[in-house]
């Protein structure tokens, strides 16, 4: 039928590490090399990447055996499942270490004008020993919003508010999903389970991260991060020459090509962001009427 693709089992081949494979359909047989960090960069960075390969490979073999339904991928992820214990962060904290670094009150009613905003660029703040990212932003649902403060868990695969948080805006404890808008990006947000280590925090999991292709960039030595929420960025990273300096990822750009070149350049009018220019009293960068090319340091 039109639209759909056969696996079709094609003729065995060979690793160099002796695992036999076979090509799947409209899939192209990952990169086999000797044990090295090239190898790996490979594999992981190959369009399509080896994941698919080896996705599709499962699948088919299943469909071989006759199976057709795999039950480790029925529903979604049961959010009571999840736990972790984070002691250097709790409600006390951030009402009053945070909230006096980042110069806005934890829970403090949002403008209007604040709960619209879509962000681009996220402003964190990297807090404690433990450096706990720390991302302040508008929660909102309907016509309530509120500044929140999340931890950036990676840990984590769903996001969560706190029980104080959740009874803000008023989720009950059997509850959930709800929709939420964080910084102005529309995501599934859970209770705190009541019997969780974590009820004080609000976490930001990582299928926030999955579903607005989100990419975190650091900065220790100033205590602060930031996200580059939206498919329109591209990482790059150039080490400095002059040896006595220290080096760090330059910040996303984001991507345009053209016909006479695909290289990365920056749209007009599109929110720029340098590490190093934005402190936790200022507002976040916003658009520019006219904006330069990054050139990366």
């Amino acid at each position: 039928r039109q639209g759909l693709v056969r696996v079709v089992p094609r003729p065995f081949f060979r690793l160099s590490n002796g695992i036999a494979s076979r090509q799947i359909h409209s899939v192209p047989l990952p990169y086999s090399g000797p044990p090295s960090y090239d190898t790996i960069a490979r594999r992981l960075s190959s369009d399509p990447g080896s994941h698919l390969y080896f996705t599709r490979k499962r699948q088919q073999e299943a469909k071989e055996r006759g199976e057709y339904v795999d039950i480790h991928d029925i529903g979604g992820i049961d959010p009571e499942e999840y736990d972790v214990l984070i002691t250097d962060v709790n409600q006390e904290i951030m009402q009053g270490e945070i909230a006096e670094v980042v110069g806005i009150p934890y829970h403090a009613e949002a403008t209007k004008e604040a709960a619209k905003e879509v962000v681009e660029i996220g402003q964190c703040y990297i807090f404690g020993r433990k450096f706990r990212t720390i991302f302040p932003a508008v929660v909102s649902k309907g016509t309530q919003a509120h500044w929140v403060f999340f931890v950036i868990d990676g840990g984590s695969p769903l996001t969560y508010l706190s029980v104080h948080t959740s009874d803000l805006f008023g989720i009950s404890e059997a509850s959930g999903p709800y929709m939420f808008n964080i910084a102005g990006h529309s995501s599934p947000v859970h209770r705190s389970p009541a019997r969780s280590h974590f009820t004080e925090l609000n976490l930001i999991g990582m299928d926030f991260f999955n579903y607005h292709q989100v990419s975190q960039v650091n900065d220790f030595e100033k205590r602060r991060a930031q996200l580059f929420i939206g498919k329109g960025w591209q990482m790059m990273a150039r080490k400095r020459r002059n040896n006595k300096k220290k080096t760090h990822n330059a910040p996303p750009q984001r991507q345009h090509t053209s016909q006479n070149s695909t290289e990365a350049v920056d749209r007009p009018q599109e929110a720029q962001s340098v590490l190093g220019q934005w402190s936790p009293h200022q507002a976040p960068p916003r658009r520019a009427q006219q904006q330069p090319r990054i050139e990366p340091q």
